[in-house]
């Protein structure tokens, strides 16, 4: 028997077959509390034991390595490419469109692009809106929200 599971090699699995596999794997976690409480807990104990194996399977979606990560930020000088400041939770930025990734940003910076939906005319007129006041809080005495700076020329 044991030189049988030395020699045993499994087919290879198509993708059909893998998705049925995981169809029915998730059809089980939604139904199954037990079987879910169990993966929960797996899954926890595995990322406990493997921290770069964790950090390392959340790059792998940018296509990058913990090298090229750790080296991207350390060319960055481990400062946010927006903000300038230190990073202690640093985010992936990529372009949604392309997949293409952009840098390294501090998590509150990353999710203020994703807010503004990577998009420069937005950002750009969010800029405007900040910089009507010197302040940049608002005036309660505008012409409206959507109104330009107001020119009162009597």
């Amino acid at each position: 028997m044991t030189e049988y599971l030395k020699t045993y090699q499994r087919r290879p699995l198509t993708d059909e077959d893998r998705e049925e596999r995981n169809r029915r794997r998730r059809e089980r976690y939604a139904a199954d509390a037990e079987y879910r409480s169990r993966e929960r807990a797996q899954a926890r104990s595995w990322a406990v034991r493997n921290p770069r194996g964790k950090k390392a399977q959340r790059l792998r979606v940018f296509g990058l390595t913990i090298e090229e990560f750790e080296s991207m930020l350390a060319s960055q000088g481990g400062r946010c490419l927006i903000c300038r400041e230190p990073m202690t939770l640093p985010a992936v930025d990529h372009d949604h469109a392309t997949g293409a990734v952009r840098g390294i940003l501090c998590r509150p910076c990353n999710s203020g692009l994703g807010f503004f939906k990577d998009n420069p005319e937005i950002l750009s007129r969010a800029i405007e809106y900040l910089t009507r006041s010197s302040s940049g809080a608002t005036s309660t005495t505008s012409s409206g929200p959507l109104s330009g700076p107001s020119t009162n020329e009597a």
